[in-house]
C-alpha cells in the first residue's frame, strides 16, 4: 500500500477528558450467564425500571436493600424520589473473562502467607459518567450547552471525581480552585454530589441487591469502583 493510497483513508480526532466511575464486579461464570444478571444489567440502562424495582420494593426487600447501602445514604423514600426527578441511569456495561492468582490471608500463628490459589470468573464493568444535560438547569444559575460550559462542566467532574472527597469538603476549599469558584461551580458540586449518592444507591440497591439474588450460594463477591477518564477517537479529516 502506497502513501498516497493511505491519504485517501479516514483519520480520527482525539476526544480527551470526560471523567467517569468505573465499577468492576467479579462473579462466577455460571452466575454471569444467568437471565436474571443479563436482564439486570440492561435494566440499569433504563431509568424506568431502575425507579419501578425501588418503588414496587416489598417492606421486607427495601430493609434488605437499606442494609446494604453505605453509610452515608439514609432515607430510602428520598433516595427514591431523587431518582423520580433525576432520571438517573447507568451510561453501560461489558462483560468479559477474567484469570487471575491470589493468595489467603497471612496466617497468624505462623506469620507465612496463605496458600496461593488461582481463580477464573467474569468481570462485569459498570460505566457510569455525569452527561452534561442533565445538568444544564441548576438551581443557582443554568449553564448554556456551548464548548466553554461543557469544557467548565468537565474541570469540574473531574476535580469531583478524582479528589476522592464529598462535596462539601470540596467547596470548603473554593478559593485555591478557580473552576468551582463560581456560582455555577458551587452549584454543579452540590449536583454531583447527589448524582454520586444516587449512583450508590442505585449499584448497591439495584445491580447489587439482584446479583445477591442471583447469587446466593456464594459467600463473598468482590468489587472495586475508581475514577477515570474516557477519552474518543471520532470521526475527523481525511488526508491529514
Amino acid at each position: 500500500m502506497s502513501l498516497a493510497d493511505d491519504a485517501d483513508r479516514r483519520w480520527f480526532d482525539v476526544q480527551l477528558g470526560e471523567a467517569a466511575i468505573v465499577t468492576e464486579i467479579y462473579l462466577p461464570k455460571k452466575y454471569a450467564d444467568s437471565s436474571l444478571v443479563r436482564a439486570t444489567l440492561l435494566n440499569s440502562l433504563f431509568p424506568d425500571r431502575i425507579l419501578a424495582h425501588f418503588q414496587n420494593a416489598s417492606p421486607e426487600v427495601k430493609k434488605r436493600i437499606l442494609s446494604v447501602l453505605p453509610g452515608k445514604l439514609s432515607g430510602y423514600d428520598a433516595l427514591v424520589g431523587s431518582l423520580e426527578r433525576s432520571k438517573r441511569r447507568f451510561t453501560g456495561f461489558s462483560v468479559y473473562d477474567v484469570e487471575g492468582t491470589f493468595s489467603h490471608e497471612i496466617d497468624e500463628s505462623t506469620g507465612q502467607p496463605g496458600a496461593i490459589f488461582d481463580d477464573s470468573s467474569r468481570c462485569i464493568r459498570i460505566i457510569d459518567r455525569p452527561e452534561f444535560v442533565q445538568f444544564l438547569d441548576l438551581p443557582e444559575d443554568r449553564f448554556v450547552d456551548d464548548e466553554e460550559s461543557r469544557e467548565q462542566f468537565q474541570s469540574v467532574v473531574r476535580l469531583y471525581l478524582f479528589s476522592g472527597q464529598r462535596a462539601d469538603r470540596l467547596k470548603a476549599q473554593v478559593e485555591s480552585l478557580p473552576d468551582v469558584d463560581t456560582p455555577i461551580g458551587l452549584s454543579l458540586l452540590d449536583a454531583l454530589g447527589q448524582w454520586a449518592d444516587q449512583g450508590s444507591f442505585v449499584l448497591y440497591g439495584f445491580i447489587g441487591y439482584w446479583l445477591g439474588v442471583a447469587a446466593q450460594e456464594e459467600k463473598e463477591i468482590w468489587m472495586t469502583s475508581q475514577p477515570t477518564v474516557i477519552n474518543r477517537f471520532t470521526e475527523g479529516s481525511r488526508g491529514r
